[in-house]
């Protein structure tokens, strides 16, 4: 039997030698690009939703002995630019999310009570349940529109431009919304499907 193995077409982007400040700085360009925003994390709170001492607390292993506090400063920075502008943006976390200790616990319980706090009226947050049915296996991901899908890996980021694969993440999301519990508010499922011609030249 043999396995038909495709040239990789996905962008990666390696955490090795890139300081993470700088990280931050490209993907706060990816979001001020974006109309609609789509954020799937089976295990953490999303960036755009830490608290300080959360972000530092993940951020902390990952700098790679580069500058911590400039990391954390960039990713607020990216909250405050985020919630000023109006991007509709859907958060949705399995709720092992809720239960992973960041930090100390009394870290954990300050992020936790910063999710009860209201958000912004283009925002909505929707948590699968722990006894859900497995619908679909996946890892964290983040849609940007419907022209970027961004896999975070151990070693770096794969970022996806191609028609199909971004069609395969929002069928996901979608099929992964359609279980989860939410507010007030609760997306629509996703109406338009990527066409071949959606790949955008400026995010290769």
């Amino acid at each position: 039997m043999s396995v038909n193995v495709v040239s990789p077409s996905p962008e990666f982007v390696t955490w090795r030698g890139n300081p993470s400040s700088e990280l931050q700085q490209r993907t706060s360009e990816l979001e001020a690009e974006a109309s609609v925003l789509r954020c799937f994390d089976p295990t953490l709170v999303p960036g755009l939703l830490q608290t300080r001492d959360y972000a530092h607390a993940v951020l902390d292993p990952l700098t790679n002995g580069g500058n911590l506090a400039a990391a954390v400063d960039k990713r607020l920075n990216r909250q405050q630019q985020w919630r000023a502008s109006s991007t509709v943006t859907h958060f949705l976390l399995a709720e092992q999310a809720l239960h992973t200790r960041i930090g100390d616990p009394e870290i954990t319980r300050v992020q936790l009570e910063m999710l009860l706090r209201p958000l912004p009226p283009t925002v909505t947050l929707g948590v699968l349940p722990r006894p859900s049915q497995l619908l679909s296996s996946t890892t964290n991901f983040i849609l940007y529109d419907d022209t970027l899908a961004a896999v975070e890996t151990v070693t770096g980021s794969l970022r996806f431009t191609d028609h199909t694969s971004i069609s395969d993440y929002l069928t996901v999301f979608d099929t992964l919304t359609a279980g989860a519990v939410f507010g007030h508010r609760r997306p629509k499922p996703s109406s338009a499907k990527p066409s071949p011609t959606t790949s955008n030249p400026r995010r290769r």
